[in-house]
């Protein structure tokens, strides 16, 4: 969770580890390995996470970003809803 949250406050495009985010305006895209599994808009406090993968620790890897977002209030919307950026 430490990761998601140094990512999820970052301002700039940011690497940790196996986890990144690429920040594009309002949208921040959130990377594992070199898969995009979530996407934030920050203007309308509303995220995906897609969930379609079927490794483990994939799996695991979105529902930490579900749980992060979760706890900050966010809405979750379908995949794909938030597609700018």
């Amino acid at each position: 969770m430490v990761t998601m949250e140094k990512l999820g406050e970052s301002r700039t495009s940011k690497k940790l580890g196996n986890h990144r985010v690429e920040v594009c305006g309002k949208i921040r895209k959130y990377f594992y390995y070199n898969t995009e599994i979530a996407r934030e808009e920050i203007a309308t406090d509303t995220y995906w996470v897609d969930p379609s993968y079927g490794t483990r620790s994939t799996k695991e890897a979105c529902n930490a970003y579900r749980e992060y977002f979760d706890s900050n209030g966010l809405v979750e919307v379908e995949v794909g809803a938030i597609v700018n950026g």
